[in-house]
């Protein structure tokens, strides 16, 4: 189940969550970011209310729980949210660490292995194959036919990761490019193209 409610307003529109909320975080002196932190209280008791209905089915046992970014926080004035990286550099929209990695949980009790922190290479498009690899046990049907590369044995078992590489970005209107080889990343970036 996707949440995209929890994102900062790009132009200063207002951020709409029940003011009960927002009452709890009086002590945050920032409105934006008040709200924000309500926004964010208000999809963890959502969750919650998920989690708990799977466990009253029996179905909280065989499931795989996923909580992950879509990219790093924007601190432009613009935004007025105040998003921070720190210590990471860069932000949204860019190549640098600050934009791109971001924060993620796996939680399942098919983990065989759980209680860690894993800092292998996974991309976005890696949530499918490794979904798949973990609900059928015995590996991925048509690999060929996805992008991605499991990383259930990696996050399961605490083995070493599968991924070494990654093009993280092309993008031929703003001129930037990204690629990732283990530990070294090579980035590109001119500014946008000039289309006169």
């Amino acid at each position: 189940m996707p949440y995209q409610s929890l994102h900062s307003s790009t132009f200063k529109l207002t951020l709409e969550v029940p003011q009960k909320y927002v009452d709890k975080f009086d002590y945050v002196v920032s409105g934006v970011r008040r709200r924000l932190a309500a926004m964010a209280n208000n999809m963890d008791e959502s969750i919650g209310v998920i989690i708990e209905r799977l466990h009253s089915r029996g179905m909280l046992d065989n499931s795989v729980v996923i909580f992950v970014s879509d990219n790093g926080g924007d601190p432009l004035q613009h935004v007025g949210n105040g998003g921070s990286n720190y210590p990471l550099r860069g932000t949204k929209f860019g190549l640098f660490e600050g934009g791109i990695r971001v924060p993620a949980f796996i939680w399942s009790p098919l983990l065989n292995k759980s209680g860690y922190v894993s800092n292998a290479l996974i991309h976005v498009t890696d949530l499918l194959p490794t979904i798949l690899d973990a609900i059928n046990g015995t590996g991925i049907r048509n690999e060929n036919n996805i992008y991605g590369i499991s990383h259930w044995a990696t996050l399961s078992n605490n083995k070493r990761p599968v991924r070494t590489e990654l093009l993280h970005n092309i993008d031929p209107i703003w001129n930037m490019s990204a690629i990732r080889y283990y530990d070294y990343k090579l980035v590109k970036s001119t500014g946008p193209v000039n289309s006169s």
